[in-house]
């Protein structure tokens, strides 16, 4: 059920239908930001939280892709368009019989979109790329504490986001559930991708590195979570992505299921990644992207400048190769220019925009290496609970491009 549709967009993801073996990549040249799969669906922009806004950006150039290899190739990113699907500047197959999971869960691939960051695990070589399995990975979905439709800054279950395109918040309010997709900057606030207004759900759900455990249970983002189970207790481990669903009490997240690694287990076994996201950390031997400390190979290609290029909050897509051990070594390093950078970068920033510098202290421990290469994290990070703070924005009346794209249907 391969389809090919048109409209200009790149920022990381692509899918290309049938495509010769000399085709363009559809993804740089058009793609469409509607779903293919998408009965009946509008052609119109489509984009970030169903607004109609298309998160565009001009294309990376080569994918640093040269072969699948034994293992396939993993691709992290977020949905810039489709044609198949777009991901990091890369044309990927895929049809709705291609599994497709949310928080570990099955789901339709009906509900790709936009603007949604995934891990996908691709077969094939150079232009024939096939998706074998897709992971949805949401960052956080619960009810919004706070909302500034004027900055794009929000906040949910005790996190710090910004929305790369503040008008998706037009029409959210104070209590509004949303479902939001993104990536991580360096001191944990999340620079949103897309921002869905959904009906509120049985449970909420946060995605991220665990920066600290103790007695109590642990930290995700700055979140305390609460463990509901004592043998919850085993599975966590400082320095580890998780996904995280309970209960929001309004200061803590009790924890009634935790996924481990979602990102890897989304990818599997692979024999090279390709990983778009901003830089945690960055130094002459190895970079952070938030998913542990990836060495650089001897060989590695880097931006004119070498590391001086290269920045804490900045955009890079980063090709890696998987070692038998699983560790990933770096071979090559983009910089990925996008209109979303600036807002996302901001939101790092102390002191900025108008809610000063309410939020912006929390230290960030080592996240968790995607390559099990034992990164334990330090145990800096705050615990700052979800306070409900500026819920005076909730009289936000919202302009004409909505938040709504969730279409009130939880996963």
């Amino acid at each position: 059920m391969m389809r090919h549709l048109s409209i200009v967009v790149a920022l990381l993801l692509g899918l290309v239908s049938a495509p010769d073996a000399g085709a363009q990549n559809t993804c740089a040249s058009g793609a469409s930001a509607v779903n293919p799969l998408l009965a009946g669906a509008s052609t119109g922009t489509g984009g970030i939280g169903g607004t109609g806004a298309v998160a565009g950006r001009p294309g990376l150039g080569g994918t640093g892709i040269s072969e699948g290899g034994i293992g396939g190739t993993g691709i992290v990113g977020v949905i810039t368009g489709f044609a198949s699907i777009c991901v990091n500047g890369v044309e990927v197959q895929f049809d709705d019989q291609t599994p497709v999971t949310d928080a570990g869960e099955p789901v339709s691939a009906r509900q790709l979109a936009v603007g949604q960051l995934v891990a996908l695990r691709a077969g094939g070589s150079g232009a024939m790329l096939s998706a074998s399995r897709i992971a949805l990975i949401h960052t956080a979905v619960g009810p919004l504490t706070a909302v500034d439709a004027a900055t794009g800054e929000f906040r949910l279950l005790g996190q710090t986001a910004r929305a790369l395109e503040p008008a998706v918040l037009g029409q959210l309010l104070v209590g509004d559930w949303v479902r939001v997709s993104g990536q991580r900057l360096a001191r944990g606030e999340i620079a949103a991708s897309r921002v869905e207004r959904i009906a509120p759900q049985a449970l909420a759900q946060l995605n991220g590195v665990v920066e600290r455990v103790d007695a109590a249970g642990f930290v995700v983002g700055g979140a305390r979570i609460a463990l509901d189970t004592l043998a919850l207790a085993a599975q966590v481990v400082a320095g580890r992505e998780v996904t995280v669903s309970g209960q929001w009490n309004g200061r803590a997240l009790l924890a009634q299921r935790v996924v481990q690694e979602p990102t890897r287990s989304g990818l599997g076994p692979v024999a090279q990644v390709i990983v778009e996201a901003y830089l945690h950390q960055v130094d002459a031997r190895q970079i952070d992207l938030g998913l542990g400390a990836w060495p650089l190979g001897a060989a590695a290609r880097l931006p004119d400048g070498g590391i001086a290029a290269l920045a804490v909050n900045q955009r890079v897509q980063v090709t890696g190769r998987v070692g038998a051990d699983q560790q990933i070594t770096v071979e090559r390093v983009d910089i990925s220019a996008s209109r979303g950078d600036a807002a996302g970068g901001s939101a790092a920033s102390a002191g900025r925009g108008s809610r000063g510098s309410q939020e912006r202290e929390r230290p960030r421990g080592t996240p968790g290496a995607l390559d099990r290469s034992g990164s334990s994290g330090n145990s800096s990070g705050s615990d700052r609970s979800g306070e409900s703070e500026r819920s005076g924005s909730s009289e936000r009346s919202g302009g004409s491009e909505g938040g709504s794209g969730g279409g009130g249907k939880g996963k």
